[in-house]
């Protein structure tokens, strides 16, 4: 999780961490799943965080037009 947390440290992103035993209860299996809390829904690529959080964002929006420009060169 703290890879997670040094990509994405988002405010409105809560993580739950699973440990599940694993087949015939050797080894343990780790699952961590992410929810935006501001939006309320699931959120898939924790690493990335939140598809709507994003959107809003006007730096990553500057950034995308910034290699939009690029690939037309």
């Amino acid at each position: 999780m703290p890879d997670i947390l040094n990509a994405n440290a988002s405010p409105n992103m809560e993580l739950t961490l699973t440990i599940s035993k694993g087949m015939l209860g050797f080894g343990r299996k780790i699952t961590v799943t992410a929810h935006c809390l501001k939006h309320d829904i699931p959120i898939p690529d924790p690493y990335v965080g939140c598809p709507k959080d994003a959107q809003g964002s006007s730096g990553l929006d500057l950034f995308r037009r910034a290699l939009e420009d690029d690939d037309r060169d």
